[in-house]
């Protein structure tokens, strides 16, 4: 099966959802479509040239015009959608290149080190260690969709 037909069969949004629930929709669906298929996440990224199929580019409309029609000027609307695919598809990599026994391994030896030279980390050992999982990538596209939401109110006023 091609990429961009793989690609195309993931969970779509309701048209009617909220424009950050229909991204942060969207994201979820590559971030697992990238865990699924690792071999076609680091394709997606590292390709040497654009990926212009047809569907492609219906789906980037789509996904930029639903910026736009909430209240996103056009340039901002790309920037957002480009930042939020980037952040999704770069975790999901990270993710993929990381077992749980490697951010086990950073967890201990993190609360291993002296707390009287380290505090800060000893005391966020546990954040510091949960570089993959939900909560992490949870966590990173609500500071991102929270970004999208104060430059769009502000644009607005």
């Amino acid at each position: 099966m091609a990429l961009d037909e793989q690609y195309s069969h993931r969970e779509a949004p309701s048209a009617d959802a909220s424009w950050d629930h229909r991204i942060r929709v969207e994201m979820r669906a590559g971030r697992r479509f990238i865990l699924e298929h690792p071999g076609l996440g680091e394709l997606l990224l590292f390709r040497d040239r654009p990926h212009l199929a047809p569907d492609t580019m219906a789906r980037l409309e789509r996904r930029v015009a639903t910026l736009v029609e909430a209240g996103f000027m056009p340039h901002d609307a790309a920037r957002v959608w480009i930042s939020a695919r980037t952040y999704t598809w770069g975790f999901a990599v990270w993710e993929t290149a990381r077992s749980h026994e490697h951010t086990a391994e950073w967890g201990r030896h993190l609360a291993a080190l002296p707390a009287e030279a380290f505090p800060t980390l000893v005391a966020a050992a546990g954040a510091l260690s949960d570089t993959v999982g939900d909560t992490q990538f949870e966590f990173g596209l609500d500071l991102l969709l929270d970004a999208a939401e104060s430059i769009r109110a502000r644009k607005a006023e």
